[in-house]
């Protein structure tokens, strides 16, 4: 029940709308002293409360001589009604904004945090996406709104993923997908995970992801950050492609586990 006066309230009903339009959904058709009674509202506010939800198209009324009941307008009726006056702000929002010139901000770093918010800036950057996008990823980020963005890209843009999966399932539905396979120790490393998204050659998030602490992010169109962000990524996909491709060979050379192979300080 508090989620969904939490919800109402949010839709612009006050504790008492909320309480008022629940109770006659549960209850059905009622006059306002019965509502005052299943709502817990004051018999004094009631019936101000009723003709205002009346107003707002949530509620019905039927007069009956000198009795007027009142009936709740099903839930779809609000969602339709909050869709509505969303869809009339974004229609303001854009046509006000496109009368502005917007300063461009190429090459500053941001910073983003935030676990939600990282995470949709991400499904924006792929969606903006034309030409080709680079992605290190954990399988916990490869949310529904991400991984389907990624698909919708791979029959009009060169995408090339980096999946990381501590289970080791790597569980997706995407083409071009190259699985990391040393988990474990990355995460012994670094005690937390990373998102990292390049797009087109021009813009780069990257993300760390702790366990314990919040998400914090930088985002930029600085020609720099993004060149090696890029190469990073590419470099990756290259070595898990080498050991893809040759996994005896390199198994033999460098150990099952590849400690050697990353021991750059050792000449052999």
């Amino acid at each position: 029940m508090e989620n969904l006066i939490t919800v109402l309230n949010s839709l612009g009903f006050t504790e008492n709308e909320a309480k008022v339009y629940i109770a006659l959904l549960q209850t059905g058709p009622q006059n306002g002293y019965e509502v005052s009674k299943s709502s817990g509202v004051p018999r004094s506010k009631v019936y101000v409360l009723l003709e205002r939800l009346v107003n707002k198209g949530v509620l019905s009324n039927s007069h009956n001589g000198r009795n007027v009941i009142y009936k709740a307008e099903p839930v779809s009726r609000i969602e339709k009604m909050a869709v509505f006056e969303l869809q009339k702000s974004l229609d303001v929002l854009r046509s006000e904004s496109s009368k502005i010139n917007e300063i461009g901000d190429d090459d500053q770093i941001w910073h983003l945090s935030g676990y939600d918010k990282v995470l949709l800036r991400v499904a924006e950057m792929i969606e903006e996406a034309q030409e080709e996008i680079l992605i290190q990823i954990w399988k916990p980020e490869l949310i529904k709104a991400i991984e389907s963005r990624i698909r919708d890209k791979e029959t009009t843009a060169k995408v090339a993923v980096i999946l990381y999966d501590e289970s080791q399932h790597y569980e997706h539905s995407l083409q071009n997908v190259f699985t990391h396979g040393f988990e474990k120790r990355l995460l012994e490393e670094n005690e937390a995970r990373w998102l990292t998204v390049v797009i087109d050659s021009k813009e780069v998030i990257y993300a760390t992801i702790p366990n314990t602490q919040q998400t914090s992010a930088i985002h930029t169109k600085n020609k720099s950050m993004v060149w090696f962000s890029q190469e990073y990524v590419r470099h990756d996909a290259f070595c898990l492609k080498m050991l893809r491709d040759f996994p005896e060979e390199t198994r033999q050379q460098y150990g099952d586990d590849m400690r050697s192979l990353r021991d750059i300080f050792t000449l052999q």
